[in-house]
């Protein structure tokens, strides 16, 4: 019997991480690195045969042996929001470093890694810069690389996007809406993403970018899709850009965290929209729209669970 290829997945116990395991960890050796204990312990609760490494890439420890007789490294780690800019620069862009170096020291041919369509967005704040510069790190090291630029992704697992959207969803009877809502999104079902990577890691395109988009929707009909696959009534409020900013630091202090900030607003109202690239027919893959998403979410035993971010 042939021995299996191994699979270091850094940040694997986020939320993609999470979705991806399950499409991996009956054909490859698993070896998930990640920060966040919780949630790689409840990563080890569901597969319990793969390996976990409890580290930060952001440090040069010992999780750098794990790439020793790796076949391909997939990069998930990353910032998504922060209040400063040294979060951002530890995880996209130092811990990306470290990587490549622990590939180079190993000899580790290959790496799939996880970028954003926000690198080339409108707006270029702290996370947009910092994934730039961590895409650019990879696209520079003469190690063998596909580097995807998904947008906004959601599914069972979500701590961030729809996820958060819903746990707001729960307690508030009225649901504000920056603007007048007409803000396009294109959401990516994660399931789709995850099977990407699996293509990626058959066939191994060498040096390429590929953007990882769907179908345009307004954020207000996002909202409402939401609601009816949930099956809630909530009254939607349209409230001035500047005036939802303020509600939101309100918000925030009285919960004592920050769950979402200034820029990922000013990020959402930016009107960006990105290049379809068919994706789905290069990868082989059937799209799964906003609507059937949603249904999927609902349907799935994980789909009310959200990670620690």
């Amino acid at each position: 019997m042939n021995k299996k290829k191994k699979i270091v997945i850094c940040g694997g116990a986020g939320f993609v991480g999470h979705n991806l395991v399950p499409f991996l960890k009956n054909e490859y050796e698993l070896v998930v690195i990640d920060k966040h204990k919780n949630n790689l312990e409840l990563l080890k609760k569901i597969h319990p045969k793969i390996k976990i490494v409890y580290s930060d890439l952001s440090k040069k420890t010992k999780w750098e042996e794990t790439f020793e007789n790796a076949d391909t490294i997939i990069q998930l780690n990353a910032q998504i929001s922060a209040t400063d800019y040294m979060p951002f620069k530890n995880n996209n862009i130092t811990a990306t470093k470290n990587i490549i170096d622990a590939m180079k020291k190993f000899n580790v041919k290959y790496i799939i890694h996880t970028s954003s369509a926000a690198v080339i967005s409108i707006r270029l704040d702290n996370y947009a810069k910092s994934k730039k510069e961590g895409e650019e790190i990879v696209t520079k090291s003469g190690i063998n690389y596909v580097s995807l630029r998904p947008s906004m992704m959601y599914g069972p697992f979500d701590n961030k996007n729809v996820g958060w959207l819903i746990k707001f969803m729960k307690f508030s009877p009225i649901f504000p809406i920056p603007g007048n809502g007409k803000h396009p999104r294109q959401p990516v079902y994660v399931e789709d993403y995850a099977k990407i990577i699996k293509k990626l890691i058959e066939k191994k395109p060498k040096n390429k970018i590929y953007p990882i988009n769907g179908d345009s929707i307004d954020f207000i009909d996002m909202v409402k899709t939401i609601l009816k696959s949930k099956k809630m009534t909530r009254l939607i409020m349209k409230i001035p850009i500047k005036t939802f900013i303020l509600l939101l630091r309100t918000y925030n202090f009285i919960l004592r965290k920050k769950e979402f900030t200034k820029d990922q607003v000013l990020s959402l109202t930016s009107g960006d929209e990105f290049e379809m690239f068919p994706w789905w027919d290069k990868f082989e893959i059937k799209k799964t729209s906003f609507k059937e998403g949603m249904k999927k979410i609902t349907k799935s035993k994980y789909g009310d669970i959200m990670l620690e971010r």
